[in-house]
């Protein structure tokens, strides 16, 4: 069960990178129905990203250095993502975005981290 849940976690994690690809690089519309909700949104995109690599993926990272390039990827990926924005048409790129990209990406590991290394029973985890 739990090698079908990372499993699943590792499949979300590429659907999720894809899917912000998509939305962050397409003309707007979408983002015009979010409003004043933008950093939330753009916070709990790149948590959900986060959470779904180290639940897929944190029994292969765990010494300090793999962790660490692996958070900066990521956040490189969201600063990249805002960079693009700034070729496609009704977009801009936005600093405040890029940080609420990161923050959900440290977010997502802090909590994983945290249940991992207070060892709170979470079979989703563990062996």
């Amino acid at each position: 069960m739990v090698g079908l849940f990372q499993l699943c976690s590792k499949l979300g994690f590429l659907l999720c990178f894809i899917l912000i690809a998509l939305f962050s690089l397409s003309d707007g519309q979408a983002v015009a129905q979010v409003g004043q909700y933008d950093k939330v949104v753009h916070l709990f995109s790149y948590f959900v990203l986060s959470l779904c690599f180290w639940i897929g993926f944190y029994k292969t990272l765990e010494k300090t250095m793999q962790i660490i390039s692996v958070n900066l990827a990521l956040i490189g990926y969201g600063i990249l993502i805002e960079v693009l924005q700034g070729f496609v048409p009704a977009r801009f790129p936005s600093m405040m975005d890029a940080v609420a990209n990161a923050v959900g990406i440290l977010l997502g590991f802090l909590l994983i981290w945290i249940l991992k290394r207070y060892d709170l029973k979470i079979k989703l985890l563990s062996d």
